[in-house]
């Protein structure tokens, strides 16, 4: 036997234990990173499940909303224009178009249901087109920077890059509605929303959950009803 094989082998049942300690090192790695990724995960869904509760605190009743709409509708012309569109929310400035989901009920369950389907339209809102005064509630979700898009947790994540002036358009029942911001609002949790008292005027509030992907606070968009 050739002495010359003696260190040839040693080399290579060194290299074998370091490729063998290498694998074994980034083995545990990989399954501690998935454990804290699946960790975060069912954290950041007790987190929405939480939102939903947060959103629709403060809001007004249903028995004081529709009355409102009811009382003055058909007093005023409203205009839109005509679309084929299902209903919907769409906001230029963030690039959005989401499902409108109208919520038959305020139980948490029920809202937790229809915001994983869009953005949800809280029971007792006045609707577009209704004529007179009125105030639409709209709840969505936000979820922190990097979480993957699924069943529009994230829908209102950038709520906060909208300035006064900007466009949000309601598709509903084939006619589309123009809306403009008029002004966003921070809120704790469980304060009321301000509701803007102009009697003669449609207002929309969408609601998220403040900062994204957490239940702090909320942050209120108040948008106007256009010609």
């Amino acid at each position: 036997m050739d002495f010359r094989e003696k260190p040839i082998n040693l080399l290579i049942e060194i290299r074998k234990v370091f490729l063998f300690f290498c694998f074994s090192f980034l083995f545990f790695f990989l399954i501690l990173s998935l454990n804290q990724a699946f960790g975060y995960f069912r954290n950041q869904l007790n987190v929405f499940e939480t939102q939903a509760q947060v959103l629709k605190e403060g809001l007004p009743s249903a028995s004081t909303l529709s009355p409102i709409a009811e009382k003055e509708s058909q007093t005023e012309k409203i205009k839109f224009i005509l679309t084929e569109k299902p209903d919907s929310l769409e906001i230029p400035r963030l690039s959005l178009g989401v499902p409108l989901i109208f919520s038959k009920t305020p139980d948490i369950k029920e809202v937790v249901k229809d915001l994983l389907k869009g953005v949800a339209v809280y029971p007792g809102s006045a609707l577009p087109g209704q004529g007179g005064a009125g105030r639409m509630f709209i709840l969505g979700h936000s979820s922190p920077p990097g979480f993957p898009k699924l069943k529009y947790y994230w829908v209102f994540s950038k709520l906060n890059d909208l300035e006064t002036g900007d466009e949000i358009f309601i598709n509903f029942e084939k006619k589309q509605y123009r809306y403009q911001v008029t002004q966003k609002i921070f809120l704790e949790k469980g304060g009321e929303i301000p509701i803007n008292e102009n009697g003669s005027q449609q207002f929309i509030y969408l609601i998220t959950c403040w900062p994204p992907g957490q239940d702090l606070r909320r942050l209120a968009v108040e948008a106007v009803l256009t010609d």
